[in-house]
């Protein structure tokens, strides 16, 4: 395993209040007609944060970065501008409530039990893909799974079996979410028959689910509750390519998950608007690069975090509590690729890390301007997810150009109760002060291939990889950082 040759640690210099740590530099212009494509991926990097090819930019994690000048500056870094503040990007309570409350009084039973909020149970479902999926296909499920779970809680996330399922088959067992990619007319006739009640005559993609046995519960008005309990999304991958193909996966999956379509003139702009035979959403202007709207991402979010399984639609106001819709930012820019800034977001008790920045105009082992090993100094910020202080670290990664194998380093890790307060003389030592992990590059990304818990995934920015960026999530952590060549 490697180690860095120098090592990047605090430096105790207090600059008008602000944090000053040590770092080094990069720079490059004019842009390839092609840029690297993504790698593709397959089960095991299901856990990864997504990375979005927006076109000429490489996004990693969640899609809640705040404008560039929304933040006031709050501390400075060799080579790293940081801001931080509040940012209004909610969607706020009152729409998130009408759109759960319309989805909740779709739901009926035939137990004559109606009005409920409708969801998987309170355990995740894993996530399987038929067998006979071609690599490319997996690779798209991969994303779209990866792009749910960036909208829901540490402890409620969608995994991804490394088995495949039998093909074929529309009852899946309990606990299990199918994925099948296959030609409607190889769809079983029992949901594409309209005499036997089907719903997907014509159809990009299709959801069916199981509900569960009754469940008791203490509301008076809905004594009687269901839980879905397993299934199954069709995908006709024979009518869609590319992120359409995806978009539908994502749309089908949540449906697993208990959403269904929501009146389009109320609610235009949800990845759930019901879909066309050409699998797009009608009347839709398209769907952001990220795939899920933040309507999308707040109702994941509501539904498996904050309301009980069976939520009644009198109670939805009353379960979602304080449920606000400002963010609180931390955000740093990096100085040597102009556009590359990696943060956290919080808000109604979500951390969400992300990293943005220039695609390079190669792939990093194709790099013709670097050889033996390279490395890149900047700062990793974030959040103790038990006391809520600031987290900083000294941030240093460093890669083999031979083996594309290396070690990225968070050290000198401290802590602070509230952002005001972050300065050199008052941080605490956060854990046992580092953390270490080995690293694999891949294309122009990067993720973790051992050394301490918790999941990294990062990307190079920049025309010749002049910075990096990623995220780094853990059960007690979660953080952003960026760095400079």
């Amino acid at each position: 395993m490697l180690r860095r040759t120098c090592r990047l640690g605090l430096v105790l210099m207090p600059v008008a209040g602000l944090l000053a740590l040590s770092g080094c530099g990069g720079g490059g212009d004019g842009r390839p007609t092609v840029l690297p494509p993504l790698p593709a991926q397959d089960v095991q990097h299901a856990r990864q944060a997504p990375i979005v090819d927006l076109g000429g930019t490489l996004h990693v994690g969640a899609d809640v970065s705040p404008p560039a000048r929304s933040l006031q500056s709050w501390l400075t870094y060799p080579g790293i501008r940081g801001s931080n503040g509040e940012v209004r990007d909610g969607i706020g309570r009152d729409t998130l409530i009408a759109y759960l409350r319309e989805d909740s009084e779709t739901n009926t039973h035939s137990q004559n039990t109606e009005g409920f909020l409708a969801r998987f149970g309170a355990t995740p479902p894993t996530v399987l893909v038929a067998a006979g999926t071609t690599p490319d296909m997996i690779s798209d499920v991969v994303f779209a799974v990866q792009i749910i779970n960036a909208a829901l809680p540490r402890n409620w996330q969608l995994r991804l079996s490394a088995f495949l399922a039998p093909a074929g088959i529309d009852r899946p067992p309990d606990g299990e979410i199918h994925v099948e990619l296959a030609a409607h007319r190889d769809w079983p006739s029992r949901i594409t028959d309209e005499s036997m009640g089907g719903g997907c005559v014509v159809a990009v993609g299709c959801a069916s689910r199981r509900w569960s046995d009754a469940i008791r519960t203490n509301d008076p008005e809905n004594p009687w509750v269901f839980e879905y309990v397993a299934g199954k999304a069709w995908i006709d991958h024979t009518r869609s390519t590319g992120i359409d193909r995806i978009e539908t996966v994502v749309h089908e999956i949540i449906h697993t998950l208990g959403r269904d379509h929501p009146d389009p003139a109320r609610f235009p702009e949800t990845i759930m608007r019901i879909r066309d035979e050409t699998g797009r959403a009608t009347g839709s202007e398209g769907v952001p690069g990220h795939l899920l709207h933040p309507l999308d991402r707040e109702a994941l979010l509501a539904v498996y975090a904050w309301l009980d399984p069976g939520a009644s639609t009198t109670n939805i106001a009353d379960d979602l509590g304080p449920w606000v819709s400002t963010s609180y930012h931390v955000r740093g820019e990096i100085e040597a690729v102009d556009g590359a800034a990696f943060g956290v977001a919080y808000r109604n008790g979500l951390s969400q890390p992300w990293a943005s920045g220039p695609t390079p105009w190669t792939n990093l082992s194709d790099n013709p301007e670097l050889s033996g090993t390279a490395s890149w100094d900047g700062l990793m910020m974030g959040f103790d997810h038990d006391t809520g202080y600031h987290v900083l670290a000294a941030t240093a990664l460093e890669i083999d150009l031979a083996s594309l194998a290396g070690v990225l380093d968070f050290v000198d890790m401290r802590a602070w109760e509230a952002a005001d307060l972050v300065h050199p003389d008052t941080g605490i030592v956060w854990g046992d002060g580092d953390l270490s992990y080995a690293i694999g590059v891949r294309g122009n990304t990067f993720i973790q291939t051992g050394g301490d818990d918790g999941i990294v995934t990062g990307a190079f920015f920049g025309a010749r990889h002049e910075g990096m960026g990623g995220t780094l999530e853990r059960d007690d952590l979660t953080g952003a950082f960026g760095g400079n060549r």
